[in-house]
């Protein structure tokens, strides 16, 4: 069965739960300083996927550029948002190669799980690590027990954060997406896989009932 996407890789997608910072420029200390405030900004609002693609892409390749920095948000929040939204949207692109897709979700998400921190920004580190989980989950090249085990690890990561009490919807997805994995794990005891991924659909299923999330909770059903 297909993995369940947590609801946070559109929201990362979409921008719409994503601080938005007004990029204001500190210096003109380059010409480029007001155009990367105003792709900065743009990048932001956009909703569409291959925008937001082409405009961080760019992004990107600007900011080695920018020294002394030129906006108010820091190099590091920088990078980090635009990270974690490029990831996001290659992991479930429909357009290009999927293979390809999937390796630069990967070196993005990586990048904004180390760039997030659980102290400073504990939301958005965890989804970073929930979409790199998905990314590995999906992942075609490499080694398919490490891409597991990586899955495994971002998942049980987002778990820190998105807990049963605080976060009960996304708490209950993981547990499937977890469920999922360890269902066709390689590594391990087969029959030890198995009850996990049991408890983990367990789990899920004690959040999503049929009456409050039906479509949910037929997928955990089938599974």
């Amino acid at each position: 069965a297909p993995i369940v996407l947590l609801t946070t890789v559109f929201a990362a997608v979409a921008g719409l739960h994503a601080p938005h910072v007004q990029a204001q420029i500190v210096a003109q200390a380059q010409p480029s300083a007001s155009d990367i405030a105003a792709l900065y900004e743009r990048w932001q609002q956009t909703s569409d996927p291959e925008q937001r693609i082409q405009i961080g892409e760019e992004l990107l390749t600007r900011e080695q550029a920018q020294t002394p920095w030129p906006l108010t948000v820091s190099r590091e929040r920088f990078m980090a948002e635009l990270s974690l939204g490029l990831g996001s949207i290659y992991a479930i692109r429909p357009r290009g190669v999927r293979a390809d897709n999937l390796e630069r979700a990967i070196v993005h998400l990586d990048s904004a799980s180390q760039n997030f921190t659980f102290a400073s920004d504990p939301q958005s580190w965890a989804r970073a690590h929930n979409n790199a989980g998905i990314a590995y989950w999906a992942r075609i090249r490499g080694e398919r027990a490490d891409n597991q085990e990586r899955a495994i690890a971002h998942f049980e990561a987002a778990l820190k954060v998105f807990t049963r009490d605080t976060a009960p919807h996304e708490w209950a997805q993981l547990q499937n997406n977890l469920a999922i994995v360890q269902t066709s794990r390689v590594l391990g005891d087969r029959t030890a896989n198995v009850e996990t991924a049991i408890a983990h659909y367990e789990a899920a299923l004690a959040v999503f009932t049929r009456e409050a999330q039906p479509l949910l909770w037929a997928s955990a059903q089938n599974n």
